[in-house]
């Protein structure tokens, strides 16, 4: 729970910086990761106490048995905000519509040559 606290401090302290958006993004991949995916390589560019605290979070979310805007740090409200504010609901938007034009465009099983290498 304190890795919680830590990176909603860091997000509530420092808008707008490169970090606190990848914090968004680590939370929203907790709150809903088909929706919000992260890629855990942007792990690398937090400073030490941040990535700590996000692997700290990640270890205390295997064991929960609730989602992250209901541990008492942040609530759903806030987290759709800081979402919405980083562009990510736009984002997974853009990917929405795009699996539905390739799906229009190639049929549901997809183009013949996906998955191949050249």
């Amino acid at each position: 729970m304190e890795g919680l606290r830590t990176i909603v401090a860091a997000i509530r302290q420092h808008p707008g910086t490169g970090q606190v958006r990848r914090l968004v993004a680590f939370l929203g991949g907790l709150y809903n990761g088909p929706r919000f995916p992260f890629d855990l390589t942007e792990l690398r560019s937090l400073d030490g106490e941040l990535a700590s605290a996000c692997l700290d979070v990640l270890r205390y979310d295997y064991f929960s048995q609730a989602e992250v805007h209901t541990w008492g740090v942040i609530d759903g409200d806030e987290l759709n905000a800081q979402l919405e504010s980083y562009g990510l609901y736009y984002a997974a938007q853009q990917r929405r519509i795009g699996r539905e034009l390739y799906r229009e465009r190639f049929g549901e099983d997809g183009h013949p040559d996906e998955g191949c290498s050249a």
